[in-house]
């Protein structure tokens, strides 16, 4: 499909599902679609052929979902099950409920995350007579348990392990030195969400989760109202807008 010229990729489009939400080509040199209508998406679906060439065609793994936190001591004594099974006719496809660890004892609590089966989620919920309001859930950074640095996991970690509390090269006993943060030098841990770096970090999910976008494209745009001394939210993405105009 590569070597498709934009109008054979158009009018190849429009013969199946018609007019497009919007069309883009990623790098592994597949195509993105975004559809107005469900009928739209099922003719896609269906489709085994594109201008001749053999195609696979899927629904896209995070963008047709979205993710809310809701808060409701009312569902205190009600399984995850249970509360999923209530909440199916609002699109809820997943429940899990937020515990705490306390005195080695494990805690629910009344914090529950909900999956829906579409991309845009509700503001409130019905939650039998009750109108519980949905808030954006917003995942903390990724944070590498072995270096300590933002972004990747310790299975593809590739750099010497750090102690999370001094900095340094990671120790078997108990570090009992000054806390300094391996990723601000600052005096926390580099697990503190005090850190400025966990703040730009949290801001960058913030921003791609409610803007649906990439996070390269998140990173960006936080970065560009950051100054190299650390990170800032005095500006609004219209300001940066404004500049680059």
């Amino acid at each position: 499909m590569s070597k498709l010229s934009p109008f054979a990729v158009q009018k190849g489009f429009q013969a199946i599902a018609g007019t497009l939400k919007s069309t883009k080509r990623l790098r592994d040199g597949s195509f993105l679609v975004e559809c107005s209508r469900r009928a739209q998406a099922e003719n896609l679906l269906r489709t085994t052929t594109f201008v001749d060439r053999p195609v696979h065609v899927s629904m896209h793994k995070t963008l047709n979902s979205s993710r809310g936190v809701i808060r409701c001591r009312e569902l205190s004594l009600l399984s995850e099950a249970e509360i999923g099974e209530e909440l199916k006719s609002q699109g809820v496809v997943e429940v899990h409920r937020v515990t705490v660890k306390k005195e080695g004892k494990v805690i629910p609590t009344n914090t529950l995350f909900l999956t829906f089966n579409r991309p845009d989620m509700p503001k409130e919920l019905r939650v039998g007579y009750l109108k519980v309001k949905v808030d954006l859930f917003i995942p903390n950074p990724l944070r590498c348990f072995n270096c300590n640095k933002f972004g990747h996991t310790s299975q593809r970690c590739k750099t010497a392990a750090k102690c999370q509390r001094c900095g340094k090269d990671k120790h078997e006993e108990q570090c009992e030195g000054p806390q300094i943060c391996s990723n601000c030098s600052g005096p926390h841990a580099a697990s503190a969400k005090d850190c400025p770096v966990w703040k730009k970090e949290k801001e960058i999910q913030r921003i791609r989760v409610e803007k649906r976008i990439s996070f390269p494209e998140a990173r960006q745009l936080v970065e560009a109202t950051s100054p190299s001394t650390g990170f800032t939210s005095n500006l609004s993405f219209a300001d940066v807008l404004n500049k680059k105009r």
